[in-house]
């Protein structure tokens, strides 16, 4: 008889924060992308409402681990927006490092 293991891991906030951080960067990414396809013409409307599509996909996932972690009370939107701004502030952290990567510099 086969063994089943699971490996379940508790997803602590911080975590929650850093994949939605990542989330976010790759949205800003594909949004930059999306936005300089519609200025150039140069894609079809499939490619670019894919890629819009990508972005809503996302912010849905961060959406969805923000959710988690906000306590169901008066202050459920405030928790919301808390998850979202500390999210929003490691995205631009991830951006800032991966741009100077792509220009082989070193951000503090």
């Amino acid at each position: 008889m086969e063994k089943l293991s699971t490996n379940l891991q508790v997803l602590s906030r911080q975590r929650a924060v850093s994949h939605a951080a990542y989330q976010i960067a790759d949205a800003r990414e594909r949004l930059a992308q999306l936005y300089s396809w519609a200025i150039s013409g140069g894609q079809d409307y499939v490619s670019l409402l894919i890629a819009a599509r990508d972005v809503v996909e996302s912010l849905q996932r961060v959406f969805a681990l923000a959710s988690a972690f906000a306590y169901v009370s008066d202050d459920y939107t405030e928790d919301i927006n808390a998850f979202f701004e500390e999210a929003r502030l490691e995205a631009g952290q991830i951006v800032a490092w991966r741009e100077s990567q792509k220009k082989g510099e070193e951000v503090a």
